[in-house]
């Protein structure tokens, strides 16, 4: 069995492969490589200020230089700021994405190389670590190059995105061209020992896919099968509603229009096309296969043998592959106020993707100008768009969008018939394709994927299970952001987005003529109605895509009358949309920073860019502002000794903001995580609900607070307005009421933090056990920013998420890396933006710009996005002259 990929944030690289490469790197580069302090052996050759890095003159600073880049029309000029923010200027269009790209690859170019290896399928070319050939395999089944190649091949000559990615990846290989010959390519190539590749257009494509895939991968329907095949239906409906318990705060509250669904686009990427008349992987649109059999009952499919045994195995290959495989992290804030609210006359967009924090950052901060654009905010680099920011008239922000674009068919197959699968009434060849893997020591291994109707097959040991996924649809996004970045207006604006299929995004605006709105994309696959989307089901025909939600009815708001428009994961529709929006469960949270935003932008007036800069900030828990009031109350009817008292004291002063200094809000961290244990998991023992993969499922530890964060809005009801339900009374327990289980979860929490930090609850500091780290290219310790004490959680509205990672083959527990990848605040009346994001904008560890970013980030310090004339003295001394 191969050994499990340990969770990588963005590009999945394993700790033993790493130690392989410095040894090798100790011959190539003739480093030291003794110990120092705490480091592990030959941690020195990667300290960032005495290691490989200082020996080579890549870590200064840009000045004032002329430069040749071959292919230019005219000239172009990049300037930096003293942090590195990049302003590139060109006299035409194609300059600019042209220089775009060099400057990308000067400063992001093992970042770029990485990603897109981990995209088509080509980790293992980096490293002898089997893991890497988990991933490849993994990735070739998806089939994000499939995918990218077929986007590239649909482009036609001539139009702007072919021309933009044409000029983009020139830029690139320019940079790689001119760093060989320098000798000054990232010495992370010579770390892991493989060469740096020409970078091409559809590697951009896959980049983009990639993302996509972290954003929208979604395997919860099959880890659900689980939980929901052990309760039965009405149990589970009872506990688990379609929509979150606690109250919902829709950005488009309706009315809404039933309209007929549009076509799910052909994939044409190895799939095997379903015959005329019929939907499968895409075509025409209809209700059900003709004369097909009734759609089965779609909780017994997805909750069957052969459903969990088809889970157990697609969960086993997902935890061994990089934290980005599949969506854990990806979520986000975006609102925008009126500026009949604002202090500035004007609106004000505030937005923070949230998103694994890494360093070098996902993020790489620009301003481009040229005749056709006027832009500033983040780019990712590989990818020549600016994806949250602005242009000269309109700005915008995105948030992942609560509705799943990820289905699983459990395909029927027989040993009678080897690799075919049952469909539409007949036995159906699965279309095969034989990939070689190439392997650090340069052989190739040939794996082969597995295609049906419904996409790729990702188990096969005595079940076989399809993925129909979005991300490899085909999606004119590139278009839609090149239209975007363009827009001056709502409605040209959201057109512009007709075309982005995937994935599922909330476009918040915001404009210089004093106009706000959110506009949500992407598409959405329905399904015949007894079929359970958010359960593995048959894949026998019945329960084939039909078609999607069409863009005229996707959820969009437009100036209202509120005069603020917020999207931050919640449910964007209410209950009677007429499309299947996904369950409130299954993706995404139950709206508490949705809540949060809410509350604060509600009826305010004279609102400023500070002001929202600091709600970016919040930490304020909405559980603990619905529930801890009934606490208090039932906790002030016990009886309890000193160090109790404290720490009740410490939960009445409270203002319920998980803050890193907070006493009392570790106390209620591990009061909820004892309280829920105490409800929830006599019940999973009651149903003999077996351990499913993810612990996001079962509280079958008391150490979890995800684990049943689904099911806090029902807690909160039942604690208040249902005291004496049977929930609170499970078989052999000695409670019967909701308040005598707070008070005894609160007894033991007081127990468990005293006996671990000590009698003075003062001394019981958020931070000391709740830490974020920022994790390294590389994943070394010596090269990671922190763990740093932290305070927040996945309910704030300044977000600190994701599983802890690992090192050294050992959990760092209590320790996330996932959170606000980037804030920024656009004033349309002061012209002020400002923006942050951890890290900076260098990968190498060596320059000043590789982490200078990380305290003000922290610190919810936001730095001046420049533009135009205002840049000039900011970047005076440190300008390229880009020349032909």
């Amino acid at each position: 069995m191969r050994r499990k990929l340990t969770p990588r944030g963005r590009l999945g690289l394993h700790s033993a492969s790493l130690v392989g490469a410095l040894a090798l790197a100790v011959v190539v580069l003739q480093v030291s490589v003794a110990g120092a302090g705490t480091l592990p052996p030959l941690g020195a050759a990667v300290n960032p200020g005495t290691g490989v890095w200082v020996t080579a003159d890549q870590g200064n600073p840009p000045h004032d230089q002329n430069l040749t880049l071959p292919g230019l029309s005219g000239g172009a000029t990049v300037s930096f700021e003293a942090d590195g923010t990049a302003h590139i200027a060109a006299g035409t269009d194609a300059d600019m994405y042209r220089a775009l790209g060099y400057t990308h690859a000067r400063f992001r170019l093992f970042e770029m190389d990485l990603a897109r290896r981990q995209a088509e399928g080509r980790l293992a070319e980096t490293t002898s670590d089997p893991a890497a050939l988990t991933s490849d395999e993994y990735e070739l089944d998806l089939g994000l190059l499939r995918a990218a190649q077929r986007d590239w091949n649909a482009m036609a000559p001539g139009s702007p995105a072919r021309a933009v990615l044409t000029e983009y990846a020139q830029g690139v290989n320019a940079a790689v061209a001119q760093l060989k010959q320098d000798n000054a390519l990232p010495l992370y190539y010579k770390l892991m020992d493989f060469p740096v590749e020409q970078w091409t257009p559809v590697d951009s494509l896959a980049v983009q896919r990639l993302e996509t895939q972290t954003l929208s991968f979604d395997p919860l329907p099959t880890a659900f099968s689980y939980i929901a095949g052990a309760f039965g239906e009405q149990k589970f409906e009872q506990l688990y509603h379609a929509v979150g318990q606690n109250p919902q705060y829709p950005y488009d509250p309706g009315p809404y229009r039933k309209l007929p669904l549009t076509p799910i686009p052909a994939r044409d990427d190895g799939t095997p096309a379903p015959p005329s008349g019929t939907t499968g992987g895409g075509g025409t649109v209809q209700q059900a296969p003709a004369g097909g059999a009734a759609p089965p009952d779609g909780f017994a499919v997805g909750t069957s043998p052969q459903a969990i045994e088809a889970s157990a195995q697609f969960q086993d290959r997902l935890a061994q592959l990089p934290a980005n495989a599949v969506h854990t992290i990806g979520n986000s804030n975006a609102w925008v106020v009126s500026g009949k609210h604002t202090a500035s006359g004007k609106p004000i967009l505030a937005s923070d993707p949230h998103l694994n924090l890494t360093v070098p950052s996902i993020w790489y901060q620009v301003e481009l100008r040229s005749p056709g654009y006027q832009l500033a905010g983040v780019t990712v680099p590989g990818i020549p768009a600016v994806l949250d920011g602005k242009n000269q008239h309109i700005s915008w922000g995105l948030t992942n969008s609560q509705r799943p674009g990820t289905f699983y068919y459990l395909e029927k197959t027989d040993a009678a018939h080897p690799d075919q699968y049952f469909w539409n009434g007949q036995w159906r060849p699965m279309t095969k394709i034989v990939n070689k893997i190439g392997q650090h020591d340069g052989s190739t291994v040939e794996y082969t994927t597995r295609m049906t109707v419904h996409g790729p097959v990702m188990t096969v040991q005595g079940v076989t299970a399809a993925v129909w996924f979005t991300g490899t649809l085909p999606s004119d996004n590139f278009d839609s952001m090149l239209a975007v970045e363009k827009a001056t207006s709502f409605d040209q604006f959201r057109q512009a987005l007709r075309g982005w299929n995937t994935p599922a995004q909330n476009f918040a605006y915001a404009d210089d003529a004093g106009n706000i709105g959110i506009a949500n994309a992407g598409l959405q696959a329905q399904t015949p109605d007894r079929c359970l989307p958010w359960l593995p089901m048959s894949g026998t025909g019945e329960c084939d895509v039909t078609g999607s939600i069409p863009f005229e009815a996707l959820p969009s708001t437009y100036n209202p009358p509120s005069g603020f428009a917020q999207t931050a994961n919640q449910r964007e529709v209410g209950t009677d949309y007429p499309y299947y929006y996904g369950r409130g469960y299954d993706f995404f949270d139950q709206g508490w920073r949705s809540t949060e935003i809410t509350k604060a932008l509600t009826g305010t007036t004279g609102v400023t860019s500070q002001q929202m800069q600091d709600l970016q900030m919040s930490m304020v828990d909405d559980v603990a502002r619905a529930l801890l009031p009934t606490v208090l109350k039932d906790l002030e009817a016990g009886s309890w000794d000193p160090v109790q008292t404290q720490a009740l004291e410490a939960l009445k002063n409270w203002d319920y903001t998980l803050t890193a200094d907070s006493a009392a809000a570790t106390v209620w961290g591990r009061f909820m995580v004892l309280y829920g244990y105490a409800v929830w998991h006599p019940v999973w023992q009651q149903y003999k609900i077996p351990a499913p993969p993810r612990d996001v499922f079962t509280p079958r530890t008391n150490d979890s607070t995800y684990a049943v964060d689904g099911l806090n809005g029902l807690l909160i009801n039942l604690s208040i307005g249902d005291v004496g339900n049977p929930l609170f009374a499970p078989p052999g327990s000695t409670t019967h009421t909701a308040p005598e289980v707070i008070r005894q979860a609160f007894a033991s929490a007081v127990t468990d933090l005293q006996g671990k930090r000590g009698p003075d609850v003062r001394s019981w500091k958020l931070g000391d056990n709740h830490k974020v780290m920022i994790a390294s290219l590389l994943q070394s310790p010596v090269l990671d920013l922190g763990p740093f004490a932290s305070g927040g959680s996945g309910r704030t509205i300044n977000s600190v998420v994701s599983a802890a990672p690992v090192r050294h083959g050992k959990p760092l527990t209590g320790v996330a890396v996932g959170g606000a990848s980037w804030r920024m605040v656009v004033d349309w009346g002061t012209g002020q933006s400002v923006g942050i994001y951890p890290g900076g904008q260098s990968e190498n560890p060596a320059s000043p710009w590789y982490s200078d970013r990380l305290a003000d980030w922290f610190a919810g310090r936001n730095r001046p996005i420049l533009e135009g004339e205002s840049a000039l003295a900011a970047t005076k001394g440190r300008t390229w002259t880009l020349n032909p």
